[in-house]
């Protein structure tokens, strides 16, 4: 019976080991170059949320949008926005607002898959209220879904988790 489950224990660390290494040398030079491949687009991605939320601070819409797919969506708080509500919310929100700007930019996650990905974010995002000029900043918690088109990372969904 030990010799049995001796046997058994082997097989399979044997095909443990076997799926863990790589067949080949080729194959090790294609898993670092993945590696590496979605190590650049982290950063590519980090920089465009971070141009998205530099156009949010500037009021810049057309900047603001030209970081999102036109297949857009948001959702927050139980509303539901395509490309033109979230086009129309911005420009609603940039009239009665001042002062405002972003830090604290926190990639909490990320998942990063050929063309898409979906990030999971932390950032403090700040404004005043026109008039009166009331401070309505707060750390806000989102999650983007992110899609390449033409060469670019895209938000196509925005789910913010305030």
């Amino acid at each position: 019976m030990k010799k049995l489950v001796l046997i058994i224990a082997g097989i399979l660390i044997t095909q443990l080991a076997y799926k863990i290494m790589p067949v080949s040398a080729e194959e090790a030079v294609l898993a670092s170059t993945s590696a590496e491949s979605q190590s650049g687009e982290s950063a590519e991605i980090r920089q465009m949320i971070e141009a998205f939320l530099q156009c949010s601070v500037q009021g810049d819409i057309e900047c603001l949008m030209s970081h999102v797919s036109d297949d857009f969506l948001a959702m927050s708080g139980g509303n539901t926005l395509d490309y033109n509500g979230f086009k129309l919310r911005l420009e609603n929100l940039f009239q009665g607002t001042t002062a405002r700007s972003f830090d604290s930019l926190k990639i909490i996650e990320s998942n990063i898959s050929d063309n898409k990905a979906t990030i999971l974010l932390e950032y403090n995002l700040r404004a005043l209220t026109l008039p009166g000029f009331q401070d309505v900043g707060r750390a806000r918690k989102a999650q983007y879904s992110l899609v390449k088109e033409g060469g670019s990372w895209k938000i196509a969904v925005m789910l913010t988790m305030d």
